[in-house]
């Protein structure tokens, strides 16, 4: 069992959501506005060899779509049996974590392949050592850090995303979490790097967790969502040093979250992550999350570092 240090939390304030009903969706090239998509990346500034190169996989994309029937993932995963908390922190491997990828080239929500296991590198990986996210810490004295691994949850962390890389592509993980008594203070953690693409907030790459019961619904507390935009609360300027953006491109280092799951013994609940680029595919965002439950029910909780969603997709 992890250990895990709390800092001083308030009371989660994010109402209860519901999620999305699951959806079923076939692609057709016939459907592709490329002059539109041409446009937008030209008004984004991107360069007429990168938007025929991201064009050219758009395609790729779509054509695949045309005989693939895509899903929402949160809603068709088959649930493992008695797949344990102790699992989700990957200290002894991908355990019962299954992963997506998609692509969201003009549009969102992204279509998903279907999810395959173990997930595999470089799309979603197992991180360790002592080293720290290169886009960290911020160009003034005393700003945080990003370490590889989050620090009080052990020798492993997941990093999810390809780190700064672009493209209209996104990625999923997710979890069928089997709650058991020793599993009632379910906490997470989470970091950030992302950027600020200058686009509408339905446009801007984002991140992603929502926390949902056998029916599809959120649980209380159980959905956070981050899209890039400028001078985020809770969030840094990236060092400037690294392939972000000084100035521009932000991060938010390690956050701890707490949730009461005692409703949910005995039931299957999916942990589901999202990491998008942007729908106009010139940027990036990717993410870092470790986990760990014990059997002392604890209320909902955020840590001190973390300030709750912002910048909503519309």
């Amino acid at each position: 069992m992890k250990k895990i240090l709390l800092f001083a939390a308030f009371l989660c304030f994010l109402s209860e959501a519901n999620a999305q009903n699951l959806t079923v969706t076939k692609t057709d090239t016939k459907d592709f506005n490329e002059q539109l998509l041409r446009q937008k990346m030209k008004d984004d500034g991107l360069s007429e060899a990168v938007i025929d190169k991201l064009i050219i996989q758009q395609k790729q994309w779509m054509q695949k779509g045309k005989n693939v029937i895509w899903s929402n993932v949160k809603n068709t995963t088959t649930p493992v049996v008695n797949a344990s908390c102790s699992d989700m922190g990957v200290e002894n491997g991908w355990g019962s974590w299954s992963a997506a990828t998609g692509s969201n080239g003009s549009y969102n929500p992204p279509v998903w392949n279907a999810p395959f296991s173990p997930p595999t590198a470089p799309d979603f990986n197992i991180t360790s050592g002592a080293s720290f996210d290169v886009n960290t810490p911020g160009p003034n004295a005393g700003e945080p850090l990003i370490p590889v691994v989050c620090p009080g949850f052990g020798n492993y962390s997941i990093q999810l995303g390809q780190p700064c890389t672009a493209g209209c592509l996104a990625w999923q993980l997710t979890y069928p979490l089997t709650v058991t008594a020793q599993d009632t203070n379910f906490v997470y953690s989470y970091a950030i790097v992302i950027e600020d693409a200058g686009h509408a907030p339905s446009d801007q790459p984002y991140v992603e967790i929502g926390i949902y019961d056998m029916n599809g619904n959120t649980i209380p507390c159980g959905f956070s969502h981050y899209t890039g935009g400028p001078s985020m609360p809770g969030f840094y300027y990236v060092s400037g040093t690294g392939c972000g953006y000084g100035g521009t491109d932000q991060y938010k280092p390690w956050t701890t979250v707490g949730i009461n799951l005692t409703p949910y013994i005995g039931q299957i609940l999916n942990i589901v992550i999202t990491n998008v680029d942007c729908d106009l595919c010139g940027h990036w965002a990717y993410s870092y999350w470790d986990f760990a439950c014990s059997g002392s029910g604890t209320r909902c909780i955020q840590g001190l570092s973390a300030t709750r969603r912002f910048w909503f997709r519309v």
